[in-house]
């Protein structure tokens, strides 16, 4: 009897492990087949934008069907704001590496950090279009989720600049002033001045996009600073 209730426990034992075992391998599979798509339509959306591609064009490449797909993505959208969030954080870490908040200079600080922008822009062009030069996909169909961690990326990109304008501030160099909207202005002027200048088909001439474009933020600090 004490026999046959231990070969049940290993029986049972031997179940509980397959069932884990099938369960992480279903877990892996699952990991794997998203990172797939991901990466898939990363590829697609960066070189033809987010208007130019299709779910479908994303199942056919990655040999998934629409069922699969869907039942990890919810939306082209959702799909697309991977490509954004990367960018974000490509950005947020290239800032978060050269910013000096040390630095006695705030107003030579901030514009190195305009500097770091046009490099984000030369060394990870199709990032800076997916991010900033290209249509952008509705952010009003993103989950709660996805929108929260999104904002949070934005908050991780800009924190740099407008700690400094606010040290900037602190310190008397500047006016009082909305530093987040501050902020918002500096970097749309220079994207808006990038645009045009990608627009008329001359993007590769960094060192010319580098100079109008630090040109500007010093011209506007200037102007921020004679209020």
């Amino acid at each position: 009897m004490a026999f046959d209730h231990y070969f049940v426990y290993i029986q049972a034992d031997s179940v509980n492990i397959f069932c884990m075992g099938a369960k992480e391998r279903k877990l892996r599979e699952d990991k794997a087949r998203k990172k797939a798509i991901i990466d898939i339509s990363n590829k697609l959306f960066i070189e033809k934008g987010f208007h130019n591609v299709t779910m479908k064009q994303i199942g056919d490449v990655s040999e998934y069907g629409m069922g699969v797909i869907y039942s990890y993505f919810q939306s082209k959208e959702e799909l697309y704001s991977n490509v954004y969030f990367q960018s974000l954080v490509i950005l947020a870490d290239m800032l978060n590496e050269k910013v000096n908040y040390e630095n006695p200079d705030i107003e030579g600080e901030i514009i190195n950090l305009f500097h770091v922008f046009i490099d984000f822009y030369s060394e990870h062009r199709a990032h800076y279009k997916a991010l900033l030069h290209h249509l952008h996909f509705p952010l009003t169909d993103l989950t709660e989720k996805r929108l929260i961690e999104l904002n949070q990326l934005i908050d991780n990109a800009s924190v740099q600049c407008r700690t400094l304008l606010q040290k900037g501030v602190n310190a008397g160099l500047y006016p009082d002033m909305d530093v987040v909207e501050t902020h918002l202005m500096l970097y749309t002027a220079n994207v808006g001045l990038i645009s045009s200048i990608i627009q008329r088909g001359e993007e590769d001439r960094v060192d010319y996009i580098r100079k109008i474009c630090i040109k500007q933020v010093t011209l506007m600090l200037e102007g921020i600073k004679a209020k």
